[in-house]
């Protein structure tokens, strides 16, 4: 028998350009859930690699399809999404990533048992350029969650995280049109969740398959240092948990510059100078350099290596 709540219905956003080949893949995914009151809503940016007539040729009524020039920002897709969506929760899922079965039935259950406005649920990380493999928990929550995500950085996936439609309506919270936040347009959306004091829950099953390939867009590294900072800047100087703009951002600076250090390091980039590099950082920047460390143990507990 197929597994339905009536008060818990899933709107699954689905953004996709010229990526039949992955969101064959995806669609099966969500399609052989075992929780089954959910739609899913594909946005396609035009593509022309024979996308509209698949879905066509599929005949699902869960399946709607829609249109859209985003003129390259994601975040329009996913903002059509969420418009169209008919759902109390929102499910996004990039078109190149997929599901395990038990996902929707895993979170609904958590859903019936505690509140919370954000669910992430960890995902299996699949790297087709290193060949690698490995496990990635997200998170943790912690108190005043807004600061500590704008200080260390996005601590969830957007494959992974489903969100309470009614709490963004309420605050009005959708994600950012600006080219400038490109790539990370999420970790804007995340927080200003947080801003708002949402409530999330990191959930420790592995919910998917993450993939990184040859046309993954976080694998264009140009100008995605200028993306991360334009939204860094943006949410430092709307902040209210402190005055001190110029020295927030000095820090949040030194922290992904020496975690950029100590990725070297471990690459063996180097390693004489860039120990040295360290060195300074902890003889004048203790704190920062202490509370980075902190911060790289803690994902470093939170991935598992399977090859």
């Amino acid at each position: 028998m197929p597994i339905i709540d009536r008060k818990i219905f899933f709107s699954v956003i689905i953004p996709t350009y010229n990526m039949l080949f992955f969101l064959k893949k995806a669609i099966k995914s969500v399609i052989n859930q075992k929780y089954k009151n959910f739609e899913i809503i594909i946005i396609d940016n035009c593509s022309n690699d024979g996308t509209g007539d698949y879905l066509k040729s599929l005949r699902n009524k869960k399946i709607r399809y829609f249109k859209i020039k985003n003129e390259g920002v994601i975040g329009k897709s996913r903002n059509l999404g969420i418009k169209k969506s008919k759902g109390n929760w929102i499910a996004f899922l990039d078109a190149d990533d997929q599901w395990t079965s038990n996902k929707l039935f895993d979170v609904s259950n958590k859903i019936r048992s505690q509140s919370f406005h954000v669910i992430c649920s960890s995902e299996l990380i699949i790297d087709k350029i290193s060949k690698t493999r490995k496990i990635w928990h997200y998170g943790p929550f912690k108190k005043n969650f807004y600061e500590f995500l704008l200080r260390y950085g996005n601590k969830l996936s957007t494959s992974s995280t489903i969100v309470s439609k009614n709490f963004i309506k309420t605050n009005k919270i959708y994600f950012s049109k600006k080219k400038s936040f490109s790539n990370f347009e999420d970790y804007d959306f995340f927080l200003n969740i947080s801003k708002k004091k949402g409530i999330f829950y990191f959930l420790n099953k592995v919910h998917g398959k993450h993939l990184f390939h040859l046309d993954s867009s976080t694998l264009k590294r140009k100008r995605l240092n200028q993306a991360l900072f334009s939204v860094i800047k943006a949410h430092v100087n709307s902040q209210k948990f402190t005055k001190n703009k110029i020295k927030l951002l000095k820090d949040i600076t030194n922290f992904y510059e020496i975690k950029k250090i100590i990725k070297k390091i471990y690459y063996k980039n180097d390693i004489f100078s860039n120990i040295c590099k360290l060195l300074i950082f902890f003889i004048y920047k203790p704190v920062i350099a202490y509370k980075t460390f902190r911060n790289i143990l803690q994902n470093q507990k939170n991935v598992i290596r399977i090859s």
